[in-house]
């Protein structure tokens, strides 16, 4: 039975990209999700791709939930660490780890990208070896790609491995209203299975199953008592707003000036005679973000809400 929450926490309620025809996305996704289980049948791994913010905390309380009422057994709950997360990121997988373990006896297992030449253990030092800023800052998606996807992708596998079978379950916090990230760039929907570390990894939507919202992600968070976590991303993220910037510069003064002397550095190699700094993907400068403008910063924030790196769930 339908509740008074269905205007507010379910899909209907939601406004998501004009040009996404949601009946079509579903059908989509519903016809690759029949093939996905009619492949796990050689047995699989079923994993929470964990990204430290409001969704996929959500995603991974409702089906912790599930299982603590004969649900489906969640094999593996795991965080791709960059070594450049924000201090309450941290704090927040601390106390939600705790939660789990209470909850359903598993925690969080952190994991990181470890360069094979020994030369960098983290985002930050890989940025300080190569004089760069993340790759995101040029239009590329690297920094992402090994310090987020990849390193998800080996744990997993090595769960699978572990246990015998050939094939992975990514449970992904991506809601209802974000059902655009699915589309590719010809409208179609985006692969959601790739082979990788010798295992098939298939992407599962828990929140866009049951047609779960931001508002539902963030009522299922407070229904556990648990404090909301802080918007999730790496301290020198090219995405960063003005906000998140200055929060930073009085928060954590001494992450703020590691990342304008990547900034600083970086923007010795930058060809784009319009990017004026890594804030907000070249809109402003970490190292000036004391002078933005109100328009300038109105933009930043703009481009944030139709835009984010993805680092977790576009995979």
């Amino acid at each position: 039975m339908t509740t008074k929450l269905q205007g507010n926490l379910f899909g209907d309620a939601t406004p998501i990209d004009e040009h996404v025809n949601r009946n079509t996305v579903e059908s989509h996704y519903q016809r690759y999700w029949e093939k996905c289980q009619s492949q796990l049948s050689e047995g699989y791994v079923n994993t929470i791709s964990y990204g430290g913010g409001r969704n996929s905390t959500a995603a991974a309380i409702l089906l912790a939930k599930e299982q603590a009422s004969g649900g489906e057994l969640i094999d593996g709950i795991v965080f791709a660490d960059t070594g450049a997360e924000k201090p309450e990121t941290y704090d927040y997988i601390q106390v939600f780890d705790a939660w789990l373990r209470k909850e359903i006896g598993i925690g969080i297992t952190l994991t990181r990208n470890f360069d094979k030449q020994n030369r960098f253990t983290t985002l930050v030092e890989e940025c300080q070896y190569y004089g760069n800023m993340p790759s995101r800052a040029y239009g590329r998606g690297s920094c992402s790609a090994n310090w987020k996807i990849s390193p998800l992708l080996k744990k997993s596998a090595e769960l699978a491995k572990e246990r015998g079978v050939v094939n992975v379950v990514a449970n992904i916090g991506i809601h209802y209203g974000e059902m655009s990230r699915l589309i590719g760039k010809n409208s179609q929907l985006k692969s959601l299975s790739r082979c990788a570390y010798g295992v098939t990894h298939w992407n599962r939507y828990p929140l866009i199953e049951r047609k779960l919202n931001q508002a539902a992600c963030v009522a299922i968070i407070q229904s556990v008592g648990l404090p909301m976590p802080p918007k999730s991303a790496c301290y020198i993220c090219p995405h960063s707003t003005v906000s998140d910037v200055n929060d930073l510069r009085i928060k954590h003064p001494a992450l703020y000036e590691i990342a304008c002397s990547i900034e600083k550095v970086g923007m010795l190699v930058m060809r784009k005679k319009s990017y004026k700094g890594m804030g907000g993907r070249g809109k402003f400068s970490f190292q000036e973000v004391g002078n933005v403008t109100p328009l300038e910063q109105w933009a930043s924030e703009v481009k944030a809400s139709n835009q984010s790196c993805n680092c977790i769930d576009d995979f």
